[in-house]
């Protein structure tokens, strides 16, 4: 097969978009299928594939000068969503080569201007352009019950739909968050590829991990809040918490500050926060535990328990998490229900042998359902099965997309020149 694929991320520190892509990278490759790539220039760059890098404006030196204007009038995430969306559409303009599929890796508004515009689609007549869904802007600013009418994000959120509606095909991890998205053209669930780690000799320790971004769509207050019960009951129990902080509290500032709060303070020197970590060093955070935890309110699939599973470490999960889709038998809890949080967490410390032979059956399943191989298989049939369609959006007398876009970026570097000039927002 001959793919191009779009997206900004691809490496494991860009968090699970930029993993998904590293991983396809690897595993395309080796099965021998030509594998472009549109992306921003990096160090890190995947190798196998044939890279198209994009540089955008947000990227200069200069740029962090701008941002206090930006945000000032509220529309710094739509901008640099836009200009990457634009740049990317161009890019597609001009690459001189032959695909069976061109891949949107996100859907943050990245395929927004390529999806709608007659050019780009004109450009690839004859090829198929689908999304392959890991989250949504609006599906998790709306579970972290966000202000939609701050910061554009009714913007961002409307380029997201209407790339989905405009895709000849959307695929995703899991049922689940399929569910949450438009109705699409076509549509597909395939699972990440993924070889499982090399199994990880049992550890004493009573460590119990969870890694993510700290806001409420992970469910980190749920687990913090299951821990006054865990840590009464095991002495030795202790937890790690791993990701960068986030204003997404309920008064709108320091998630880790609330989340701390919600500890009780006799455990508070039992529970340590290490902040954002390399990909290794997630691993030795893994390896040195007892239980991994995804509490998350709603996750496409997670990596982090996929990386569990392979180093043959238990797992909770909660009941919103998409890896359950295609491993059965995870040690689950209702979301939010912090009680039967902690009973599963208690299970698993009190009979550590049962633990660990459920987690490694898990592991099987995790190989059976993820390998590589059955991945690439599944993906060529759905993207076969697809129909290339031209931009079904305005008609010839309007401007193209690219144009439209283009516009909309003029307008909001109008407005922050104002704001500089001290003509206010």
């Amino acid at each position: 097969m001959r793919w191009l694929i779009v997206c900004s991320m691809h490496h494991w520190s860009q968090g699970g978009i930029g993993a998904y892509v590293a991983h396809f990278v690897k595993y395309a490759c080796a099965a021998g299928w030509r594998v472009d790539l549109v992306t921003r220039p990096s160090d890190v760059l995947p190798r196998g594939a044939v890279v198209h890098p994009v540089e955008t404006p947000d990227r200069g030196s200069d740029f962090e000068a701008r941002v206090a204007r930006l945000r000032e009038i509220e529309r710094i995430r739509p901008y640099r969503y836009g200009i990457w969306a634009k740049a990317a559409a161009e890019k597609l303009l001009e690459l001189e080569l032959e695909a069976d599929a061109v891949e949107f890796a996100d859907c943050f508004g990245e395929a927004y201007v390529a999806l709608r515009s007659r050019r780009v689609r004109e450009r690839w007549i004859s090829t198929p352009m689908m999304i392959y869904a890991h989250s949504a802007m609006f599906v998790e600013e709306e579970i972290n019950q966000a202000d939609m009418m701050r910061f554009g994000r009714g913007v961002y959120h409307e380029w997201e739909r209407s790339a989905l509606r405009e895709a000849d095909g959307v695929a995703a991890a899991s049922r689940l968050l399929l569910e949450r998205l438009p109705p699409a053209r076509a549509s597909a669930v395939l699972p990440y590829p993924i070889e499982p780690l090399p199994i990880a000799p049992p550890v004493d320790s009573e460590r119990i991990v969870v890694a993510g971004t700290i806001q409420p769509r992970k469910g980190i207050d749920t687990w913090v809040r299951s821990l006054n019960s865990v840590f009464s009951r095991r002495p030795r129990a202790e937890a790690v918490l791993i990701g960068p902080d986030t204003p997404t509290s309920p008064d709108g500032t320091s998630m880790i500050e609330h989340v701390f709060e919600l500890l009780a303070p006799k455990h508070g020197d039992r529970l340590k926060w290490i902040g954002p970590a390399s990909y290794d060093e997630l691993i030795e955070e893994i390896d040195r535990s007892a239980v991994v935890v995804v509490p998350s309110v709603f996750d496409t699939f997670s990596l982090m328990a996929a990386d569990a599973l392979g180093r043959g470490r238990p797992v909770v999960v909660s009941s919103r998490v998409g890896i359950r889709e295609h491993v059965e038998g995870l040690d689950t809890f209702p979301v939010h229900d912090a009680e039967a949080l902690a009973e599963a967490q208690l299970r698993i410390l009190a009979d550590r042998a049962a633990a660990r032979r459920r987690a490694l059956n898990a592991r099987e399943q995790l190989a059976e359902a993820c390998a590589p191989l059955r991945h690439l298989e599944r993906r060529a049939e759905f993207a076969r099965s697809l129909t290339a369609h031209p931009s079904e959006v305005g008609d010839e007398a309007a401007p193209d997309a690219i144009d439209q876009m283009a516009a909309f970026i003029d307008s909001v570097e109008e407005r922050e020149r104002a704001v500089g000039a001290g003509g206010g927002a």
